[in-house]
């Protein structure tokens, strides 16, 4: 069937260059037509669960089809040979996957050995790097951009040949998916406080301080109303303004671990938030965390802000003028 569908083929494209002096460019994938001029009396016609493969180039006096069926086996005619079964040539390698393994990111299939061969692609992903791989719905270009919901997972990618090339090879695993801002989730205890907003993936550098002296916060670097003010844990206390929406607000060297957080694209997360981060933590999200202190934006009075020890989560101050880590929110 295969060797009578290309041989019923090609009166069909022959007598398509005697009317327009040249073989088609390609055919429509969808309706087999010619294109280049676009020519509907010349559509090929493969039978049922067949498909056709076409090549040309300039200046299009010659053409290839490759006739292949559902169980893989291909014939190839051209312009001035009979139809020849197509040796299926294994696909036995791929090379790593490239780009970074962040959400967002886009990932690449590896070069494929032999190369030159063409493959249909699955994308997959596991939890472990050792562990079972489900097929990722929709991931079957050659490309798969990562998304929320590959956080912490490794993935990988099968090639299966396509055309005259058979078998599979599979790729080895990614390192596990991480991202820069990673999606607050619904907290035991905080049912909204992170719902909406990203935490950093790790902490910002070094252990700033708070304030860089004992005195109390003022507008417009701190309010009880601005955003993120008012803290649900404390709503009479002074907060750290938002440094992305209020962007002419300066901050500095007078308030080292806020500045820290703005040249990250965010913020200081209020008491309720970093309460929630705590929660979070214990779940096993949003990174790792050193059992220390962190900082609030929230200020206790003129010496203190409050923090939250990440060992054992006590509620608790300390000195603004003192170094802690760092995890900022946007």
């Amino acid at each position: 069937m295969l060797q009578s569908d290309l041989t019923n083929s090609v009166p069909r494209l022959k007598m398509y260059q005697v009317e327009h002096g040249a073989f088609p460019a390609t055919l429509d994938t969808a309706s087999n037509c010619p294109t280049g001029p676009a020519d509907t009396n010349y559509c090929l016609k493969p039978s049922s669960g067949n498909t056709f493969v076409y090549s040309s180039s300039s200046p299009y006096s010659s053409f290839s089809l490759v006739a292949t069926n559902t169980n893989g086996t291909s014939y190839r005619i051209t312009d001035n040979a009979g139809p020849v079964l197509v040796t299926a040539t294994p696909i036995t390698a791929i090379a790593a996957i490239t780009g970074t393994p962040q959400v967002g990111q886009v990932l690449t299939a590896g070069a494929l050995t032999p190369s030159g061969a063409t493959a249909s692609y699955q994308w997959q992903s596991s939890s472990t790097s050792g562990g079972t791989y489900t097929n990722i719905s929709g991931a079957t270009s050659n490309t798969y951009t990562l998304v929320s919901g590959d956080l912490d997972q490794y993935i990988k990618v099968i090639a299966t040949g396509t055309g005259s090339y058979t078998d599979s090879a599979t790729s080895a695993a990614t390192t596990a998916v991480f991202s820069i801002w990673i999606p607050g989730q619904a907290e035991t205890g905080y049912p909204t406080a992170l719902v909406g907003k990203y935490i950093y993936y790790m902490d910002a550098a070094g252990t700033p301080a708070w304030r860089n002296s004992a005195v109390y916060c003022s507008a417009p670097q701190c309010s009880t109303t601005v955003a993120p003010a008012p803290d649900v844990s404390y709503p009479s206390n002074k907060v750290l303004v938002d440094p992305i929406a209020n962007s002419g607000v300066t901050f500095g060297a007078t308030y080292p671990a806020q500045e820290a957080c703005k040249t990250l694209g965010g913020r200081l997360p209020t008491m309720n938030e970093l309460s929630a981060i705590y929660a979070g933590k214990v779940a096993g999200r949003y990174g790792t965390f050193p059992g220390d202190l962190y900082w609030s934006a929230t200020e206790t009075n003129s010496a203190y802000a409050y923090v939250v020890l990440f060992g054992s989560n006590p509620v608790t101050s300390d000195k603004a003028y003192t170094g802690n880590y760092t995890r900022c929110v946007r």
